[in-house]
């Protein structure tokens, strides 16, 4: 009931310890062992976890492999550590979502090698899942029920137990073998067979899965012994190896399988079935394969539209190459969501043998190939896009019409890449890979591995106001060098604490990394594995900044993501302030006059408003707000209306623009508004402190107050 974070120093050992002593049962030459006893037992795993250790020490002080740049030689490090650790990709509570999507394009080879469907695959291992989290603790609480319904019943017909009275002792032994409680104490004896020996441990007739599938998850003592050490610094023999034996879930002795408490080492299950199809068929069908690719790019549109209740979402659409004219070239997905546009890439590569031990030249080769590659994919898709006042997009044939857009539309143009490969460790430090291709454009791509985002999209579902911020402060953050986090999911826990965190980043540091944050989220998850109810993490915000955001994104107002931004941009201090400002704005009476609340973004150069100015008024409002913006230096103003009344309702979003006022318009307005300060002036209700109604920014006292 521990997050990640939270493990000491040597509890995140036993985890990889347990991985390692099963990798080296099946490589250790099987020998005769009449009996183990505890504190030989008790030996091995002291020398499994100094092995442990050791590694990590050797990992700590190792020189770098090569002459690679220093940001590779970093992500190596990283990808060591993560070889060494808890190798979990996933929360436990998506596992059967993610096997029921993965195995599905391999329907047709599962039935042909194992005799049943992709579907009765994932039935199975969601079987033993659910044994490891609960069946096992179950056995102790039948356990439990068992004693005490025979010493409930013993107690009834007069016995009592007493271990430190003999003769007390030898009655209820006796008493034991009658017709009435015999029963109940066969059943204790049953049922401890199920707690205190192996077979609490066994999963053979759980699953109902074929041999052939749980030969493939299972170690076998001694199947592979080691007659000699091979490999770059004698892997094979090392907690860092790559072998598909490193990786295996359960154990099979004597024809029965065997498993652990759920711990994560069942991350791999899907890359060992696969591994095991691919040698029975010699190779992965290309059919097969392009199933695979076609399911992750549409499970992965999926996913971004839950999170963003997009207003149009396209896959595989096919655009003029503006690299090679006369040629057309595709884009794997594109959003539109009010004015923004995605232009996704979606890569359902993995790295391979080389890259996942850390081998410099296979990992930057793998790195340019899954993400790199993908952000020039998605360049060119933009270069496109901003290429001419309005642009096409086609199906494969190119001759059907599938969209027209124009880039004067978009206030936004993100550019995503999703990886199948766990890659987030390299796609939360980003802007460190600029040193691969000095080509690619400074302008960040929002890089995500499909695990996170099956995470990310349920942290943010029917919350595409605030998904959409995050992303705006994510691709912030990702070109601040100093900001390393480890993974995705510790960018959304820093953005629920502190909003735009990219800010936070110290001037002059060279690697900074927030730790913990992650932790309310990690949370969530383990509450939601264990059937309990805990409330979603999200940011906190004051009462009536959360209705507007959440009348924002319910509704369909082209600038609602433009409006939600400008609101979530502002620090803690200024939302309470603005949430006072909206208070008095709906405890006013009159029905005449309109109140309005103006602030100022410094940091994205906009004015906000937010008023119950009725139609017939607007004109005035949106003139006002145009002295506002001229004063304040400022091209934009973003007026919020919300209607009159105690409640607030949302009811439109206008957007001004500095270009759209003449110098007369801006004069005239400033006249009234000297005319009904001067008023105010007179009747008092205008205090010195405040801001001067006249939009310079300065106090009245400073301003008007002086004149």
């Amino acid at each position: 009931n521990m997050t990640e974070s939270e493990f000491s120093s040597s509890q995140v050992k036993v985890l990889p310890g347990l991985e390692y002593l099963q990798y080296l049962i099946s490589r250790t030459p099987p020998k005769t062992i009449t009996d183990l006893t505890e504190e030989a037992w008790t030996d091995i795993w002291t020398q499994t976890l100094h092995i442990i250790q050791l590694t990590q020490d050797y990992l700590m002080t190792r020189s770098p492999k090569g002459k690679s740049p220093d940001e590779i030689e970093s992500l190596i490090q990283q990808l060591d550590f993560q070889r060494l650790g808890v190798r979990v990709n996933r929360y436990p509570s998506m596992l059967g979502e993610y096997w029921n999507n993965v195995f599905g394009p391999y329907d047709t080879d599962i039935q042909k090698h194992y005799g049943i469907t992709a579907s009765d695959l994932t039935t199975g291992l969601e079987r033993i899942a659910e044994y490891q989290k609960r069946g096992i603790m179950q056995r102790y609480v039948d356990f439990r029920i068992a004693i005490d319904t025979l010493q409930n019943k013993a107690e009834e017909m007069g016995y009592e137990f007493d271990p430190n009275n003999p003769e007390v002792d030898e009655k209820y032994r006796e008493a034991l073998q009658t017709p009435e409680l015999k029963p109940l104490f066969d059943d204790v004896q049953n049922k401890a067979q199920f707690v205190y020996t192996e077979q609490i441990f066994e999963i053979t007739d759980i699953a109902e899965l074929p041999d052939s599938i749980m030969d493939a998850l299972s170690i076998v003592p001694g199947e592979d012994p080691l007659t000699k050490l091979t490999g770059p610094n004698y892997d094979d023999l090392s907690p860092l190896s790559t072998s598909p034996l490193h990786f295996k879930p359960f154990l099979k002795i004597d024809s029965k399988y065997y498993t652990f408490y759920h711990s994560g080492l069942e991350d791999k299950i899907f890359e060992l079935i696969e591994f095991d199809l691919i040698k029975r068929s010699e190779g992965i069908n290309p059919k097969t394969e392009k199933q695979r690719s076609d399911k992750v790019e549409q499970l992965s549109l999926g996913l971004l539209n839950k999170a963003l209740n997009s207003d149009q979402i396209y896959q595989a659409v096919y655009y003029d190459n503006p690299d090679k004219p006369g040629s057309l070239t595709e884009l794997d997905g594109m959003i539109i969501a009010g004015d923004n546009l995605m232009l996704i890439e979606v890569k359902s590569g993995r790295l391979s043998e080389g890259a996942s031990r850390g081998a410099p030249k296979s990992l930057t080769k793998d790195i340019k190939s899954l993400i790199l590659e993908g952000q020039r994919q998605s360049e060119r898709a933009e270069k496109y896009i901003k290429s001419k006042d309005t642009v096409e997009f086609y199906d494969e044939s190119g001759k059907k019409k599938i969209v027209r857009i124009s880039a004067s539309d978009f206030r936004n143009i993100f550019r995503v890449i999703v990886t199948n490969e766990q890659l987030g460790w390299i796609g939360s430090r980003l802007a460190q890979l600029s040193v691969l291709d000095d080509s690619l454009s400074d302008s960040m791509p929002w890089h995500i591995s499909f695990d996170d985002l099956m995470a990310v999209s349920e942290l943010f579902e029917n919350k595409p106001i605030e998904f959409m911020h995050y992303l705006e402060a994510r691709l912030m953050a990702a070109k601040s060098g100093p900001l390393a986090q480890s993974d995705e999911i510790d960018h959304v826990g820093l953005y629920h604490s502190l909003n735009m965190y990219h800010m936070n980043v110290i001037e002059g540091a060279d690697r900074m990394t927030y730790h913990a944050y992650a932790q309310k989220i990690d949370r969530y998850f383990m509450d939601k594995d264990g059937n309990e109810q805990s409330e979603k993490p999200e940011q906190k915000l004051p009462p009536f900044i959360r209705q507007i955001i959440d009348q924002l994104s319910a509704s369909s107002f082209r600038l609602r993501f433009l409006a939600g931004s400008v609101v979530l941009g502002f620090d803690q201090d200024s939302r309470i302030m603005i949430n006072s400002g909206i208070r008095k704005i709906l405890q006013e009476r009159s029905s005449t006059r309109h109140k309005s609340l103006k602030v100022v973004l410094n940091d994205q150069e906009i004015g906000l408003s937010i008023t119950d100015a009725a139609d017939h008024v607007r004109q005035e409002e949106t003139a006002r707000c145009g002295v506002f913006m001229r004063r304040q230096n400022l091209k934009q103003w973003l007026i919020i209306y919300i209607e009159k009344g105690t409640q607030l309702v949302v009811k439109d979003v206008e957007l001004l623009k500095s270009e759209d006022y003449t110098d007369e318009q801006i004069s005239e307005t400033e006249l009234k508004i000297d005319a009904d300060i001067a008023r105010r002036i007179e009747n008092g209700k205008i205090a010195k402190n405040q801001s001067c109604p006249c939009g310079s920014g300065e106090r009245f006292k400073k301003c008007h107050g002086k004149r």
